[in-house]
């Protein structure tokens, strides 16, 4: 379940930031700088799109779904892994991301 809150927020927010051209000139434009991408180069942003994206995302995933320490270090851990299994559920994949940066 905290994985889908991470995701959800996650394209919610990065929808808008490439709907809007403000935030994505300021911010997420840093992320685009990658044209080759990898799987930790997603952790390659501006820090304040990172701070929001990753950081209290995981965070708000956490507390909604009530996680103790030895859970959320699992959360916190497999986030940054580059298989997500979500990924197979949705065509918003690392294929498509690679696509999206070409």
């Amino acid at each position: 379940m905290a994985m889908f809150i991470i995701d959800t927020c996650q394209y919610f927010l990065l929808r808008f930031i490439h709907v809007n051209k403000w935030f994505y000139k300021h911010f997420h434009s840093w992320h685009h700088r990658i044209y080759v991408p990898y799987a930790f180069g997603a952790l390659y942003n501006h820090p304040s799109e990172g701070f929001v994206l990753d950081s209290l995302g995981a965070a708000l995933a956490e507390y909604l779904t009530g996680m103790t320490a030895p859970p959320a270090l699992v959360l916190f851990t497999v986030s940054t892994l580059p298989s997500d299994p979500l990924q197979l559920m949705s065509g918003n994949n690392a294929d498509y991301h690679d696509i999206h940066h070409q």
